[in-house]
Formats: C-alpha cells, structure tokens, sequence
C-alpha cells in the first residue's frame, strides 16, 4: 500500500503513515491522494521555474563583466575572471536543478495518470 500524501510504501494494516502521519483508514483517500500528488506537482514545477529564473539571472550577471571589458574596453582584472566563471558554474547548476525538478514533475503526472 502506498500512503496518499507521501507516497511512502506501508503495509496494509497499518492505520497511520509512519513518514507523515496521514490517516490511512480515512475514506476518499484516493481523492486525498490525487490532492496531494497535484500539489507536489505543483511544487515542483515552481522550483523548476525558480531554477529557471535563477539561470538566467546568472547567465545575465556572467555576461556583465566580459561586455564591459570587450564591449566598453574596460580592464578586466582576475576578480572579473573568477566572478564570471562562479556565476556560469552557478547557472549550470540551476538548470540541473531545473532538470531534476522537472523531470519530478512529469514522473508524478505519470503516477496521476496511471492511479497510483
């Protein structure tokens, strides 16, 4: 059996979720479960897209240094170089984020799609 709100494996006598508590001889639970998969599909995507937001911010504030020094001519010193890499480096590790979070998602519109 699997918990509704969780999703952790329990066995089927057991009247209460060990991970989150949830009532498990409620009625409607599968109501209850389609719920809480559609708020953690929602949450899910709100990461993505923060992770989204947050690669781009960083992809934007990565380009400031080398425009200013290529575009404006202005000398680039080693502080620019290290604070230009950290933010692609950064970048690159918001859309692994955005990835994981995303690929969550479709996993538990799947689990949605199939009932369980």
């Amino acid at each position: 059996m699997v918990c509704p709100k969780c999703n952790s494996e329990v066995s089927g006598t057991t009247k209460f979720c060990p991970e989150c508590g949830w009532d498990l001889r409620e009625k409607g639970s599968n109501a209850a479960w389609i719920a809480a998969t559609q708020e953690k599909i929602k949450d899910a995507r709100h990461t993505a897209t923060a992770f989204t937001t947050g690669m781009v911010g960083f992809m934007i504030l990565a380009g400031v240094f080398p425009i200013l020094h290529f575009g404006l001519g202005m000398p680039m010193d080693s502080t620019m170089w290290v604070l230009t890499t950290v933010c692609i480096i950064v970048a690159i590790l918001c859309v692994v984020g955005h990835v994981h979070y995303d690929d969550k998602a479709k996993e538990l519109i799947t689990r949605l799609e199939r009932g369980r």
